[in-house]
């Protein structure tokens, strides 16, 4: 495996711009083949590629408030046929979804209660759809939809402690993040957590 990358940051101070430019030959990569009892044979035999660019910025924007927003976009498809499972040379890889973005901001009040420090953030993310396997033989590939999920958290710092209330998933937002095509029964989805919310402490010695 070999990569080549090109990074540079764009500003200096209170606002960073970095970019990242990748080219990775990965040798020997996984492939699973499905067969009719419910077993899965895995063998190492794939040539994938992987090339992309990914791009990041973080501005503090006041003394109180940062913003950061990362983004990537990644092509990865196998590089030379395989018949053993039917992937041919161009086809998209499992579980790599070409784009993903992540953007949040935090603001925070020092000694907004005696002692304690306040602060809200928040972020929202995105990862484009993907397939759950590559190749022919087997049942066929599914695909996975694209998500956008979005968190909040509030909460009070001091030295010792950290109090934090959070609500994850606030749209609701029906997440699949895998299929399981390999059994003698209907696919079955996995699916990530739905809106949920609580609080979380912490103590620090």
């Amino acid at each position: 495996n070999y990569e080549i990358g090109l990074k540079s940051s764009l500003f200096e101070g209170s606002t960073t711009l970095t970019a990242a430019l990748f080219h990775i030959d990965w040798s020997d990569a996984r492939s699973l083949i499905p067969l009719d009892c419910g077993w899965v044979v895995e063998l190492g035999d794939l040539e994938v590629e992987n090339q992309g660019i990914e791009v990041e910025l973080y501005s503090q924007l006041s003394a109180n408030l940062g913003v950061n927003f990362i983004a990537s976009y990644t092509k990865s498809e196998i590089a030379e046929d395989q018949l053993t499972i039917g992937a041919k040379k161009g086809d998209r890889t499992s579980y790599a979804p070409e784009v993903t973005a992540n953007a949040g901001f935090n603001y925070t009040i020092p000694e907004a209660f005696n002692d304690w420090d306040w602060s809200l953030r928040g972020d929202i993310s995105y990862i484009g759809d993907m397939v759950n396997r590559v190749g022919t033989v087997g049942p066929a590939a599914e695909n996975i939809p694209s998500s956008t999920v979005v968190n909040l958290y509030t909460g009070f710092t001091t030295e010792s402690w950290e109090i934090t209330f959070f609500a994850k998933n606030v749209t609701d937002e029906r997440l699949v993040v895998g299929v399981d095509t390999a059994r003698d029964r209907p696919k079955h989805f996995s699916r990530g957590r739905p809106l949920n919310y609580g609080i979380s402490a912490r103590f620090f010695f």
